[in-house]
């Protein structure tokens, strides 16, 4: 995963590069050129959003980051170039900001419970942008049809970043992050009895970003999770599901990512300050190597018992990315599939999913937390030509449960208006 900005004829001849990040996960995009035609103001993402960045517009440099501290995703000049707009995420909000031009003080321009999305600046210097409220919610589907499993709090969701709920091994029980009130909230990880509709907090006071369960409360279960801090470098944490001890911090120089692999390890996605790599680790932090020479771009899931791991990684010979398969006791990587497809398993391994496309997945059963066998090992020739023991289900980026009549996902709904904000 990896983009930058480029200016070109209409036509696409003289191209020339303006900004590339120098991180293989980071991408920049959604560029607006100031009026004087100098500068250019662009959002990057790694993959979450990070500030935004000033570029001349000759390439000269790498610029800098300019707006508030925090996730930037939409961006604007006034019209006579004084300004520069910004719509950012800030403390969990998102509102709209400005600074001037090129030296001013971030200030915030909208506030309250709604919030802003995108920025268009009018030939008038006004702004228009879509103003409204979000709310997100568990969804279970099975045999007596889909219904919401949590109520209150908002329910975390982005595939790319966040980890989907997780059944319990008797699909009896969900695993899932949930901010506490509001969008922006710390994401914490809390266990719903789907029969009761009850649910409590397992994890608390910690921003988690990704998590894994090992076994379930019936037994001697462990959850691994990240955590991270506005500022500073993402933690790797090991607790009992049972909360008889206090989580323990088993890393904490930027280690993100962390899923349960074979023989008692840990897989992890760690940095070399250029690309993103995946390792395998004790759990307690030590033991730490190399599981793959390649690197990835976005870790996605594990297999049961960890002998697989799936991840988005840079395709090789060509500007894109794949999903692919990366056993953990080594050898050549298995391609799923171009660009992203969401690969998940059953608790008990024996079914795997993919996700070929909207609101349908492929579930084939295989040995326990393995890959389907496949003609000349090409998973692309068995998705797109599915045996009769494969079987269809409606929905996609799901969260199996113990079999392919249940699932879980994560709804979110919006309600938004365009509105026009005029400014003194």
């Amino acid at each position: 995963m990896y983009g930058g900005i480029v200016t070109s004829a209409i036509n696409r001849t003289d191209r020339r590069e303006i900004y590339f990040p120098d991180y293989e996960r980071r991408m920049a995009h959604y560029s607006f050129l100031s009026p004087d035609r100098k500068w250019v103001l662009t959002a990057e993402m790694e993959p979450r959003w990070l500030p935004c960045r000033l570029l001349p517009f000759d390439g000269s440099s790498p610029g800098r980051r300019v707006g508030p501290d925090g996730a930037c995703t939409a961006t604007g000049w006034s019209p006579d170039g004084k300004w520069m707009y910004f719509g950012a995420e800030v403390d969990g909000q998102k509102h709209l900001w400005r600074q001037a031009f090129p030296d001013g003080a971030p200030e915030q321009l909208t506030f309250g419970p709604a919030e802003e999305e995108g920025v268009a600046v009018a030939p008038d210097g006004s702004l228009v942008t879509s103003v409204g409220v979000r709310q997100s919610a568990v969804w279970v589907s099975d045999s007596s049809g889909e219904r919401p499993v949590t109520s209150e709090g908002f329910a975390a969701a982005n595939n790319l970043v966040l980890t989907a709920p997780i059944f319990s091994a008797d699909g009896g029980k969900i695993y899932h992050l949930l901010g506490r009130d509001m969008p922006g909230s710390i994401n914490e990880l809390w266990r719903t009895d789907i029969g009761k509709g009850t649910s409590e907090r397992i994890i608390q006071g910690f921003p988690i970003v990704e998590f894994d369960i090992a076994g379930d409360e019936t037994g001697a279960g462990d959850v691994v999770f990240s955590v991270q801090h506005k500022g500073k470098p993402s933690e790797i944490w090991l607790a009992g599901l049972n909360r008889a001890a206090p989580p323990v911090r088993i890393a904490d120089g930027g280690e993100g990512s962390p899923r349960f692999g074979p023989n008692g390890e840990l897989w992890y996605r760690y940095s070399d300050g250029k690309a993103n790599l995946v390792g395998l680790m004790k759990q307690d932090g030590s033991g730490r190597r190399r599981a793959a020479e390649y690197p990835v771009s976005t870790v996605m899931n594990v297999s049961p018992g960890g002998q697989w791991l799936i991840a988005m990684a840079p395709a090789e010979g060509r500007s894109a990315i794949d999903t692919i398969a990366i056993p953990a006791g080594g050898g050549p990587q298995r391609i799923i599939g171009p660009g992203r497809w969401p690969v998940a398993w059953s608790r008990d391994g024996k079914t795997c999913y993919f996700g070929v496309a909207s609101k349908r997945t492929l579930a084939f059963p295989v040995q326990p937390g393995q890959l389907p066998v496949a003609p000349d090992g090409n998973l692309q020739v068995l998705l797109k030509n599915p045996p009769a023991s494969a079987r269809i289900v409606t929905g996609y980026d799901l969260s199996p449960g113990p079999d392919p009549s249940m699932f879980a996902y994560i709804k979110g709904t919006n309600q938004r208006n365009l509105f026009r904000i005029t400014l003194k």
